[in-house]
């Protein structure tokens, strides 16, 4: 289980390593469904929703910075981005088995 180890969405309190920033090539790229906007801005990112196409209304919106610890809405908004700051692992700590029961593990 040693390599059981997978990317996973960080949650709110997590204080993350890296710093993510929204701007208009980040739109460009896709990264939202145009019918998100309403969302985005009740999350506090400064688009519009113009012909059908996303708009910063700023240069660029911080998602987070390195060493921030995540609010929900910032939390949300890498979900939305398919951001996967985190890592989900399992520990194995002991076994129990029919003959011997309970075994911690070293």
């Amino acid at each position: 289980l040693e390599e059981a180890r997978e990317a996973a969405f960080v949650t709110a309190g997590v204080t993350v390593e890296e710093e993510v920033i929204i701007n208009q090539e980040t739109l460009d790229e896709g990264v939202f469904d145009p019918l998100l906007a309403q969302r985005l801005l009740a999350l506090g990112v400064p688009v519009q929703l113009t012909d059908g196409t996303l708009q910063m209304l700023s240069a660029e919106y911080v998602v987070c910075r390195a060493g921030d610890e995540l609010k929900p809405e910032q939390a949300k908004l890498l979900q939305l981005m398919g951001r996967k700051l985190g890592e989900f692992s399992v520990e194995l700590n002991a076994v129990w088995t029919r003959g011997e029961g309970l075994k911690e593990l070293a």
